[in-house]
């Protein structure tokens, strides 16, 4: 058995060594295309939200809302491209960049013009992973780790006007007070409301008698002192409906908290279920 076991470990290591080979290879037409760049563009981004969408387009940048472009001249053109090129090098992965969506998260896009063609590299700074695509083929990734100073330092360069890069660190998020001067009309919710009191729904004896089952689902308003105000149905039993409202508009919550701790209001989805006991 010992045996076995030590053989499947030398295979697994074997084929992760081949797996790392393997996206290093690939990698190296995209190096070779970036360090040869005729130019590059610099933008910062953000994911659209909803209502929103990026421009059409043909390339992976037009997914997403250019917030502000930076400026960035042909040394900071072959600075960038030899990072990439050695973060490529030295941290191959096949696969999209394993991320987590954050609040106030930045993300930067950088797009480099070889020719005809153009390399898009998707920069997640707060999860240390740069997606590279050409158009909307996506061509792999690679970890910042040690790098990830470096990158900062470039990235900060070409936006010297944008405070709120100017004062990022390597979290790569957007401080409160830069968010709230940007955006003063929003709430950024840190923490979402907690229900500090449930009150079940009343069945209603006609939909009981039909032995009626199912689930309401209620998108409800709780204020900055933890009481609900506006419900609507987003999920609809008809015979449900009323009694489901009156069930949650008697709900207390513990309310959301914004960037700084301060309560605030924010709408949130609540499934009620109804089952007759059997």
């Amino acid at each position: 058995m010992r045996r076995f076991l030590l053989a499947a470990i030398a295979a697994l290591a074997t084929l992760a060594a081949a797996g790392a080979a393997a996206a290093a290879d690939l990698n190296a037409g995209i190096e070779h295309r970036i360090l040869r760049a005729d130019s590059v563009r610099v933008a910062r981004i953000r994911e659209p939200v909803s209502g929103e969408s990026g421009v059409a387009g043909d390339d992976r940048l037009d997914d997403f809302i250019v917030e502000r472009p930076g400026s960035a001249d042909p040394a900071w053109k072959a600075a960038m491209a030899e990072l990439l090129a050695r973060a490529m090098r030295r941290y191959p992965e096949p696969a999209v960049c394993r991320r987590e969506p954050r609040p106030r998260q930045v993300l930067f896009g950088l797009q480099f013009f070889t020719g005809d063609l153009r390399t898009s590299f998707i920069v997640y700074l707060s999860d240390r992973c740069i997606e590279f695509w050409t158009a909307r083929v996506f061509e792999g990734s690679t970890e910042m780790h040690d790098f990830s100073p470096r990158f900062l330092a470039l990235l900060k360069q070409v936006f010297p006007s944008d405070t709120t890069v100017r004062h990022l660190d390597l979290s790569g998020t957007i401080s409160c007070e830069d968010y709230h001067r940007e955006h003063p009309e929003a709430a950024v919710v840190e923490q979402l409301p907690e229900a500090t009191r449930r009150v079940p729904p009343a069945y209603p004896r006609a939909a009981k008698k039909a032995k009626i089952e199912g689930e309401v689902v209620l998108e409800a308003m709780v204020g900055a002192d933890g009481a609900v105000g506006e419900v609507r149905v987003s999920k609809s039993v008809p015979e449900l409906d009323a009694a489901a409202i009156a069930s949650v508009l008697e709900w207390r919550f513990a309310p959301a908290l914004d960037c700084r701790g301060q309560p605030v209001a924010c709408r949130i989805v609540i499934p009620v279920q109804f089952t007759l006991s059997r």
